[in-house]
């Protein structure tokens, strides 16, 4: 029951995400707003892959939670539903080019967005475990330094 609740929670909020974004308007073309969901489905597929990634390869998240994440909140910003109809209205207005290529263009940067995504978080996740290990080998140097002065000083 608990990941029905997440579920739900997720949706609502990622409903309302994906709203706010479609109001914005950036470039019209015909009654068209494409952009605005051409950004919202390449976010969405970002922050799945890096949510997913982090979810199964670095952190525990309990399973009600990634499904609230993903299913929810993921899955209701991101709409393939309205790439279609927006496919379909951009031919209705005389723009059959963008007909064809609003989808696989969205295809084809959603898929990139997803390896970039993947890519970035074991880029970070790298540079935090390089930092980690320099500072745990500058503590431990800074240790042996600190015992190496103790012993000159007793010895003296």
């Amino acid at each position: 029951m608990k990941q029905y609740f997440f579920i739900g929670m997720g949706g609502f909020l990622g409903a309302i995400a994906r709203f706010a974004i479609e109001n914005i308007r950036i470039v019209n073309i015909g009654e068209q707003a494409i952009w605005n969901t051409l950004i919202i489905n390449v976010a969405g597929c970002f922050l799945i892959s890096v949510f997913i990634t982090a979810a199964v390869s670095m952190l525990a998240v309990d399973e009600a939670i990634r499904l609230g994440v993903t299913k929810g909140l993921l899955g209701a910003f991101t709409t393939f539903s309205t790439v279609c109809k927006e496919s379909f209205n951009l031919g209705a207005h005389g723009y059959y080019f963008l007909m064809f290529m609003y989808p696989i263009i969205s295809c084809v940067l959603g898929l990139a967005a997803i390896i970039l995504g993947i890519l970035a978080l074991k880029k970070l996740m790298h540079v935090i475990m390089l930092r980690i290990t320099i500072n745990d080998t500058n503590k431990d140097q800074s240790c042996m330094s600190l015992s190496e002065a103790e012993l000159n000083a007793e010895g003296e």
